[in-house]
């Protein structure tokens, strides 16, 4: 079995650190790092090369959306998912229709829900085609 390498990125640490020892839970994941922003999250995929990203997309300086085009345009291949906690609504960035962001339905999560975030899992591992 080999192991799902994975990016967390959210601004709000406990969220991060909570998704993180949840995944760690798992005998095929390993968080490989963390980022709190957009930049951070492309500086780390560059580092890692992981199997997955997790990504916010509402964060201060560089949000969600940017750093998934930044990757993407580095990898095309690129496996994200992103997690939205607050949904739709006033202030949240709205997701368009692109396809180099290469949005399946099971890769947007409403709600950063547990179940649900594992459920993409399967839709978006290692061995997953996009």
């Amino acid at each position: 079995m080999s192991t799902i390498r994975i990016i967390c990125v959210d601004d709000h640490r406990l969220l991060r650190e909570g998704i993180t020892r949840k995944l760690e839970r798992q005998p095929d994941m390993k968080v490989v790092d963390t980022a709190g922003t957009g930049q951070e999250a492309i500086s780390l995929y560059r580092r890692h090369r992981p199997d997955i990203v997790l990504m916010d997309l509402h964060m201060p300086g560089m949000g969600g959306l940017h750093a998934i085009e930044a990757i993407r345009d580095e990898d095309a291949a690129a496996k994200i998912i992103v997690l939205n906690n607050g949904g739709i609504g006033p202030g949240m960035p709205e997701i368009p229709e692109n396809p180099m962001l290469n949005m399946r339905p099971n890769t947007l999560i409403y709600g950063a829900r547990y179940d649900k975030m594992m459920e993409a899992f399967g839709g978006v591992g290692v061995n997953a085609t996009t």
